[in-house]
């Protein structure tokens, strides 16, 4: 059982806290405790937790083991986590997450440092993991268990990873320029054997101006290590006395481009390819300025991406124009317009959302930069000229391994960097040395070798980084002149030990950016077995970071992917862990009736969710498509993403013809699952029947559970009230009182079915009341849902106040991943409200295009369209011709998902084309209204809806002496065309 909200530690003493309390523990329990979460999640023998007397026999040590362990869960239980203490086969574990437990978030924070691109970010990380560091490990004011031979180890690793850490942090602060000189004597102080604290200290001092000060630091560190030691300071102090003396110019601080990203930038490559690049960037700015779209070309490794992200950094920062950079990969093929919009900031649940993107870039006189067309050529072409077309002053920077087709680009060919000469290094030069760690003092002394190493990778930027860094590592270079990029890959794997070798190959086989959580578990290497691995292969240039805010992604740099030598077979095998990898944690995840979904493991898939989507592109039409689909819709359903997964379900519909009865069963279920709207379930009625006779005969129970319940909804939607009712009946006798979430989940298709049955006020209260019940629960999906159903039921009830109440205290609810859906309908029912209470508010307008719009992403139509309506009616109380195509194009959408709210659209549009329509086809268009009302299916009307449906005669627009009689009439297809016809109108 995991009980995220506890945190752990070792750090100045052994405790656990909830936040508010810590339970006393008694020393052996302290030490219970502390050998378990030394290694938290591993088995520990019985006899490793106590200390028995030397002639104990194994039963009277596993007795006292038992012991310790009962008091221990005794002590834990005042905080709730008395179950986390588990026993195994092999004894006894924590049952916990890892992160909450201090040692290991402090080791994993100096691992990211290690491995970060950025000082600055490095730098933020180191202090990240310094502020946990509480005191001793293990030792507290009334017992001291540092030197316990069970625990001396990992506390003497933990305070020599401390003391490291201390020595980073001084040397990052010098570097990014915020170091404080009392600060570094205070570290100096601490401990004053550590070289690393008196280098910084001398630089910064020097820096400082005060050159005395930096002399005298390195007299004091000789002197200490002199006395105490019998040692004199090592070389690289030594190097920095002498570059201090002659007042070497490479010692003065300026900003390091790497220090920050330009706004909006993705990844780049390391930034030494951008030396020697300054011609570029001022032709690059030139040419934007002339030119609407301009296209970087250029070999592999040629820093075409870091010259991209430096123009674009120059643009924000110099012209004061807003630049944003998105990363083209095959993976994003097919949805690059959304990719650009996410970037942006702009809603990727726009109905127009070229138009929308096109405007925000109009707007800032934007700059937007694609990086790796070639990636995903047609689509990212397409979307290209689409905006070309639609906007009027925003410019376009591309790269691409391949020139363009793109009518009025320009192509900017990026060539190979100059080595220069001993005496004038060029930016070849620079870059080797560099990446081989010889400092600019150096180079004219080892310009053999860095002349060496520029030959062999033949100014590549790329290249020049592989095989420096080679030679750092004590690599031999032993290849012909010329050799280039793919013979600068092979060096730089040639030596990799066979972890890091398994990893770029599984790295290799995938289009993208990868979560190191994930990695971990799909290549069952482990998360911290992965930071220790990807942190050579970033320094090796092999592998970059990508930043997010969910956690440290890696990916291959695309020269090296293509350079990289990988066996079919084992494509193959990697593309089958990732499928199994993605099959068991959607499967872990999964909510069934029974169970609440795991909210840990929804999101480890959902943030690979675009990698899902390619593995599904990979296995086609495959029966094992269709299997990963079905365990993925849950999750994708938990986290909004509906349209994705109708998208997928819908191509692999055709492989159902190879399908077991079972497989169908499942897939049916599944499909409705993926529905958001309920209106959508009616059309799927006799597939959800034959899936419950095939769950019955299956034995499964759980897929019964859940085929059920969404035919109730499918059967009461289509005004099949009785038998909905008997199905129900039969679902919730299979559900054991204990199962809390499939009681919740049963209760909330009785309220529906309560408000379909004429008490839609009892049923908003009691949706209140489970909305409490499912904050218990922990998920905020369903929360926001049950408000979002709530305020329908209010509606319906015609209870303004109880919906204001409903409304107001959905207020507080914060929008996820798991609540976008809902938050969207409770936008829409927000600003119909402010609708009804001010018509002619002319903020109403914008609130409901902006739900409408994110009703009809996430593929809740029959909410969309009644959205629609509503826009319709403001649009024409506001004399905009546009509201009547609105209207008509909502009552076409509606009448066949909820007819009776089609007739009120019906009617209102009527209302509003006034004598624009001859009599007889106002009357038609009425009769319809009338028929359409008299549904049984879909939900009941409001009292204002149902008044509108029976205005006092005469009606507007119909003198007595102008009445038709019924024969007059238009006949039902010619009341359809009528309404085609005004859908057609005007484009809204």
């Amino acid at each position: 059982m995991t009980v995220p909200a506890l945190r752990w530690g070792v750090f100045g003493g052994t405790w656990v806290s909830d936040g508010e309390r810590r339970p006393t523990l008694s020393p052996q329990s302290r030490r219970v405790l502390g050998v378990l979460l030394a290694a938290p999640g591993r088995s520990v023998p019985g006899e490793r937790l106590v200390q028995p007397p030397d002639h104990a026999t194994p039963e009277q040590i596993a007795n006292t083991a038992r012991v310790a362990v009962s008091r221990l869960r005794t002590a834990l239980a005042t905080v709730g986590a008395a179950a986390t203490v588990v026993t195994t086969p092999a004894g006894y574990a924590l049952d916990i997450d890892h992160a909450a437990v201090d040692h290991v978030r402090f080791s994993r924070l100096l691992r990211q440092s290690e491995a970060a691109e950025w000082p600055a970010d490095a730098l933020a990380l180191v202090d990240r993991a310094l502020v946990l560091w509480a005191g001793r490990p293990f030792a507290d004011q009334t017992d001291d268990l540092a030197d316990d031979p069970e625990l001396s180890p990992l506390a003497t690793a933990l305070e020599e990873e401390r003391r490291t850490a201390v020595d980073r942090r001084c040397l990052l602060a010098v570097t990014v320029g915020s170091a404080a000189i009392g600060d570094l004597e205070a570290a100096v102080a601490d401990d004053p054997y550590r070289e690393r604290r008196w280098e910084a200290l001398m630089l910064a001092h020097y820096r400082a101006g005060d050159q005395r000060s930096a002399i005298d630091a390195f007299d004091r560190a000789r002197r200490t290590l002199v006395d105490d030691l019998g040692i004199e300071p090592g070389p690289e102090l030594q190097k920095l006395l002498s570059s201090i003396l002659d007042q070497d110019p490479d010692l003065d601080w300026r900003p390091v481009r790497a220090q920050r990203r330009p706004a909006g930038a993705g990844a780049t490559g390391r930034t030494t390819a951008l030396l020697g690049r300054d011609d570029e960037v001022a032709d690059l700015l030139d040419l934007l300025q002339r030119r609407r779209i301009v296209v970087i070309t250029g070999y592999g490794g040629m820093g075409k991406s870091a010259l991209a992200v430096e123009v674009a950094g120059h643009q924000s920062a110099q012209l004061g124009a807003a630049a944003w950079v998105v990363p083209v990969t095959p993976a994003t093929d097919h949805r690059v317009v959304e990719s650009i919009a996410a970037t942006m900031g702009v809603s990727v649940h726009e109905p127009d959302i070229v138009g929308r993107v096109a405007r925000h870039l109009d707007d800032a006189d934007g700059l937007l930069v694609l990086d790796g067309c070639d990636g995903a050529l047609e689509a990212t072409t397409e979307a290209i000229a689409d905006l070309l077309s639609r906007t009027a002053s925003a410019r376009f920077l591309l790269t691409s391994r391949v020139e363009l087709n793109l009518t009025g680009a320009v192509t900017f060919a990026l060539g190979p960097l100059a080595t220069g000469t001993p005496e004038a290094p060029g930016p070849a030069a620079r870059i080797a040395a560099d990446a081989a760690l010889i400092r600019p003092s150096r180079i004219r002394e080892e310009w053999d070798l860095v002349q060496q190493i520029c030959d062999k990778a033949d100014g590549v930027p790329l290249a020049l980084e592989l095989l420096g860094a080679a030679f750092a590592d004590g690599r031999p270079l032993d290849l012909p002149p010329a050799a280039g990029l793919d013979d600068a890959v092979a060096v730089a794997t040639d030596s990799l030990p066979t972890e890091s070798r398994y990893l770029l190959n599984v790295l290799r086989a995938l289009p993208l950016s990868v979560g190191v959580r994930f990695l971990g578990e799909l290549t069952d290497l482990g998360t911290a077995a992965v930071h220790r691995v990807v942190g050579p292969l970033v320094r090796s240039g092999l592998v970059a970071h990508d930043p997010s805010p969910v956690g440290t992604r890696v990916r291959l740099l695309d020269p090296v992917r293509d350079r990289l030598a990988i066996e079919p077979a084992l494509e193959v095998v990697v593309v089958k862990d990732l499928q199994r990898t993605f099959s068991e944690l959607a499967r872990a995840a999964s909510p069934s009736l029974i169970d609440a979904i795991d909210t840990e493991q929804t999101l480890a898939v959902d943030e690979e969710h675009e990698l899902g989507l390619w593995l599904l592109q990979q296995l086609g039409d495959s029966g094992d498509a269709l299997r990963l689909a079905c365990d993925l819709v849950p999750v994708w359903r938990a986290c909004s993403r509906h349209v994705d997964g109708r998208r997928v379900l819908e191509r692999l519909e055709p492989s159902l013809a190879d399908a077991t009865p079972y497989e169908r069963a499942l897939y049916w279920a599944r499909r409705a699952q993926m529905s958001p709207s309920l209106a959508d379930r009616a059309p799927l009625v006799p597939r959800l029947r034959e899936a419950m006779e095939v769950a019955s005969s299956e034995g499964d129970e759980p897929l019964r559970l859940r085929v059920g319940a969404d035919l109730t909804i499918g059967l009461a939607w289509s005004g099949e009230g009785a038998e909905a009712a008997a199905t129900l009946s039969s679902v919730r006798a299979a559900v054991s009182p204990d199962e809390r979430w499939a009681a919740l989940t049963l209760r909330t298709l009785s309220t529906m079915g309560r408000s379909l049955a004429g008490d839609p006020r009892g049923a908003t209260i009691d949706m209140l009341e489970q909305a409490d019940e499912y904050a218990e629960v922990g998920h905020n999906g369903e929360v926001a849902n049950a408000f979002y159903v709530a305020s329908a039921f209010a509606r319906l009830a015609g209870d303004d106040d109880l919906l204001d109440r409903v409304l107001a205290t959905a207020e507080s609810l914060d929008v996820d991943r798991f609540s976008a859906y809902p938050m969207a309908g409770l936008a829409f029912e927000r600003a119909r409200r402010a609708m009804e209470l001010d018509p002619d508010d002319a903020a109403v307008g914008p609130l409901l295009w902006e739900a409408f719009g994110q009703l009809q992403a996430h593929g809740e139509r029959r909410a969309a369209a009644t959205c629609r309506r509503e826009l319709g009616t403001w649009r024409t109380r506001h004399g905009d011709p546009a509201g009547c195509t609105d209207l008509a194009v909502a009552a076409l959408d509606l009448a066949t998902t909820d007819p009776p709210a089609a007739a009120v659209a019906i009617v209102r549009l009527v209302d509003a084309t006034g004598n624009g329509l001859e009599v007889r086809e106002r009357e038609g268009l009425r009769a319809l209204a009338a028929r359409l009302a008299g549904s049984s299916a879909g939900l009941p009307l409001g009292p204002t809806e149902r008044a509108e449906l029976n205005p006092p005669v005469p009606r507007p627009h119909s003198p007595p002496d102008e009445r038709p009689t019924p024969e007059d009439h238009c006949d039902e297809s010619q009341q359809w065309e009528i309404l085609e016809r005004l859908g057609r109108a005007t484009t809204p």
